[in-house]
C-alpha cells in the first residue's frame, strides 16, 4: 500500500473514531512491509490502537522490539500448526525449518514478556476435531487432532518461551485444554496460548466445481470488521484479497461512505434478519452437498451469535 493512503486511512479512522482496533493485514503477511515499524508508529502517534497479525516466519527479537517500542497494542502470532510434522502443511521446510521458525517466535515473545511493558501477546493454533466435516474440500490431514496431543505441544511452546518452566496454574490449565472448544490460556501477564479449529474456507474459493449458495446464516463482517486491500479498494470480508466485496475505492470515497453505501446496507440488512444475500458470502457459507451446507449455516449462527462472542468479547482474542 502506498504509504501515504495508509496515512490518510489512519488519519480518517482517527478523526471519525471509526474503530476500536486497526489490524495491519487482511490476507496478506504484514512484516513484509518495508515500512511496517513507521507505519505502526504513524498510527499510534494518532492514538489507534495497532493489531498486527503475522505467521512468525520473520519474526525477530529485535523487530519484536522495534514494534513494541513503536506503540504496537496488539501482537498475534498464527502459529497454527505446532509441530514439525504438521509444520510440512504450509510447503515452506526447504526455505525455512520448524525449529528455525519455533526458534524465532520463542525467542521474540520471550524478549516481549521480559519488558515491563508492551503489546498484549497471543500464540494462535489450530486443532482439527471433526475434519471431515471443517475441511471436507481439503486434503485429510490432523493437526493436534487428539487432547493428550494439543497438551502435549502447548507445554512444548510454552517450554521454548520459558526454558525456566512457568507455575502450576499454567500446566492445570494446559491439562483442561480439548480440541473440540475454544480454549484460552494465560500463560503469563501479556501472554495467551489460544486454539481454534481449522475451517475450510478457503478451499470454498478455490475449489472447482459446484458449492450450493447458502440462503441464511451469520458473519461478524461489517458489524465487527472491514478491510482496504493495498491498492484502496474497500472490502467488508476478512478472507477477500481479491476485492470481490468491494463497492468503493479509497481513491474517491471515505470509509464512512463505503459503510452507509446502499449495497452494504443491503448486506447488513440481510445478515440482521439472518440472510445471506451477496454471493461471495453465499459460497462462503455454502457447501458441496445440502447437508453440509445446512450444517455450515446453522453452524455460522451458532459460532457468530454466541460461540465467539462468548469466547472473544473483544473481537481479537481468536485471531
Amino acid at each position: 500500500m502506498d504509504f501515504g493512503l495508509l496515512l490518510r486511512l489512519f488519519d480518517e479512522i482517527s478523526r471519525e473514531n471509526l474503530a476500536r482496533w486497526v489490524a495491519l493485514h487482511v490476507m496478506g503477511e504484514p512484516t513484509l512491509y518495508p515500512r511496517i515499524e513507521e507505519a505502526v508508529a504513524e498510527g499510534a502517534a494518532r492514538g489507534l490502537a495497532l493489531c498486527l497479525v503475522t505467521n512468525g516466519s520473520l519474526l525477530t527479537p529485535e523487530k519484536a522490539e522495534n514494534l513494541s517500542r513503536a506503540g504496537l497494542k496488539r501482537l498475534i502470532v498464527s502459529v497454527q500448526t505446532p509441530d514439525a510434522e504438521s509444520f510440512d502443511l504450509r510447503g515452506a521446510p526447504h526455505r525455512l525449518s520448524f525449529e528455525e521458525f519455533a526458534d524465532r517466535i520463542g525467542r521474540s515473545v520471550r524478549r516481549l514478556c521480559a519488558s515491563p511493558s508492551g503489546p498484549s501477546v497471543v500464540l494462535s493454533f489450530l486443532t482439527t476435531p471433526l475434519p471431515g466435516w471443517l475441511t471436507p474440500g481439503a486434503p485429510p490431514m490432523r493437526i493436534a487432532g487428539r487432547n493428550g496431543v494439543l497438551r502435549e505441544r502447548l507445554l512444548d511452546w510454552i517450554s521454548k518461551i520459558f526454558p525456566e518452566g512457568v507455575g502450576p496454574g499454567v500446566r492445570e490449565a494446559v491439562a483442561r485444554a480439548r480440541i473440540g472448544r475454544y480454549n484460552r490460556i494465560a500463560v503469563a501477564p501479556r501472554l495467551t496460548f489460544e486454539t481454534r479449529f481449522l475451517g475450510d474456507w478457503g478451499t470454498h474459493f478455490r475449489q472447482r466445481g459446484r458449492i450450493l449458495p447458502a440462503r441464511f446464516g451469520s458473519c461478524n463482517g461489517l458489524s465487527e470488521n472491514m478491510g482496504v486491500l493495498w491498492n484502496g479498494d474497500f472490502v467488508y470480508c476478512c478472507t477477500d484479497f481479491n476485492g470481490e466485496t468491494s463497492t468503493r475505492n479509497a481513491a474517491g470515497a471515505s470509509i464512512r461512505n463505503f459503510l452507509e453505501g446502499p449495497e452494504i446496507q443491503r448486506i447488513v440488512d440481510g445478515f440482521s434478519r439472518y440472510r445471506v444475500v451477496h454471493p461471495h458470502c453465499q459460497r462462503c457459507l455454502g457447501d458441496v452437498t445440502w447437508s453440509r451446507s445446512l450444517v455450515r449455516q446453522v453452524g455460522s449462527i451458532v459460532y457468530f451469535k454466541w460461540m465467539r462472542r462468548r469466547m472473544a468479547p473483544d473481537g481479537w482474542a481468536l485471531g
